[in-house]
């Protein structure tokens, strides 16, 4: 609690409003959004965890165990991941993870208030390498599937499934590796890999004005899926077109198939 009180303060007084009293979150509904986000920013990612209200409040238990009750608004969700999604939050590179106590230093890093009781828990799903039956070939196998699992692979899906009791559908599609960062390549298809086909970050205002039909200037100025120009090649610009139809189509009737482009596999 006393850490998120310093984030609140310090996140205040960047966007320009009191850190409390009963002034506080009116200021802060009334700024602009680009300064929410600005302050956010500016927050370590994964530093604290949500703050438990009382029964009234925004966040009166934690998420794991209102969604479990079915204690939330159900909507229309849509939720994705890469095969490498884990990769990403392993914080380390495939030779430094050799031991049990390599995943404790790295993968646990994130979270400084978990014990060594909790920790060997987690360890205790995971089967190590040379364990009889074990799906891991190496520690950094297994520490990315337990990073990948733990930050948000196993909520997302629990999520999906509760949001559509009692029936739900799982949309699929498999896209070719964009191979952004060749320095990186045990990464293989990272955390936001699919942005790269998705979104085109400077060059959007170029699309809009082609109507979206010409692609060749390519993206990749977001997040993990790189921060440096990369041009399209012919194959990767027909994905992107697709990707686009998929996912604007979702949006717009709930179906990723309902409009795809018609070249696309439903």
């Amino acid at each position: 609690m006393d850490q998120s009180d310093a984030f609140f303060t310090s996140a205040a007084g960047f966007i320009g409003c009191p850190a409390s009293g009963d002034e506080a979150m009116p200021c802060m509904r009334n700024v602009s959004l680009g300064a929410i986000v600005s302050a956010i920013n500016r927050v370590p990612n994964g530093a604290f965890a949500p703050v438990i209200e009382d029964a009234d409040g925004f966040l009166p238990d934690l998420p794991s165990r209102l969604i479990a009750a079915g204690r939330m608004q159900n909507v229309q969700f849509t939720g994705g991941h890469c095969t490498g999604d884990g990769k990403t939050f392993a914080v380390g590179t495939p030779e430094e993870f050799e031991t049990d106590d390599d995943i404790r230093r790295l993968v646990f890093s994130r979270w400084p208030g978990v014990s060594n009781a909790t920790i060997d828990d987690a360890l205790a799903l995971y089967p190590k390498p040379d364990a009889p039956g074990s799906p891991f070939a190496t520690q950094f196998a297994r520490a990315a599937v337990m990073a990948g699992e733990i930050i948000y692979l196993c909520m997302a899906q629990f999520l999906a499934e509760k949001l559509s009791e009692p029936e739900w559908r799982m949309f699929f599609w498999n896209a070719p590796d964009p191979a952004l960062f060749a320095e990186f390549s045990y990464w293989g298809a990272a955390d936001t890999s699919d942005l790269y086909f998705l979104f085109d970050g400077e060059d959007i205002l170029y699309l809009q004005r082609n109507a979206f039909t010409d692609f060749s200037k390519g993206t990749n100025a977001l997040g993990n899926a790189g921060n440096t120009f990369t041009a399209f090649n012919t194959r990767e610009a027909v994905v992107s077109k697709e990707a686009i139809g998929y996912w604007t189509s979702f949006a717009a009737t709930g179906d990723p198939s309902t409009d795809k482009e018609y070249i696309s596999p439903t």
